[in-house]
């Protein structure tokens, strides 16, 4: 990646990849985002990836929960492009606390060019241990 930034607010968060359009190759890739609930408070949140200047989707959206021990998600994504990762903080009665959702609790994010059919058939979800 040519440059990763971070933004976040109550109610929302976002991170932005920079690709270096003259080291990325043309075709897929992969990305992984690790997220992990350290406080165990029960966070979720909806993961979206959109172009980074299009805000064009680029994958389906996934409801994140059940990450106290951590949890990978993954992308096809399908073309390299820079990119935003948006996760919007949802509700949940065991984890408010004062009447806010916690905040998305993003630890990693990965890219790989060498594509695999076998993130598309996991539903890209990969559970940590």
């Amino acid at each position: 990646a040519g440059a990763v930034s971070a933004v976040g607010w109550k109610g929302s968060f976002h991170i932005d990849v920079r690709l270096n359009a003259t080291g990325a190759p043309a075709g897929p890739f992969n990305l992984s985002l690790y997220l992990l609930d350290y406080s165990r408070w029960g966070t979720r949140s909806v993961i979206k990836v959109t172009g980074l200047e299009s805000e064009e989707t680029l994958s389906e959206a996934v409801l994140a929960e059940g990450f106290g021990n951590g949890t990978y998600f993954r992308f096809n994504v399908p073309a390299a492009r820079s990119l935003r990762i948006r996760l919007h903080q949802v509700h949940s009665p065991s984890a408010d606390r004062e009447g806010w959702a916690p905040p998305p609790l993003a630890s990693a994010v990965f890219i790989d060019f060498a594509t695999s059919s076998a993130i598309a058939s996991s539903g890209g979800r990969v559970r940590g241990g």
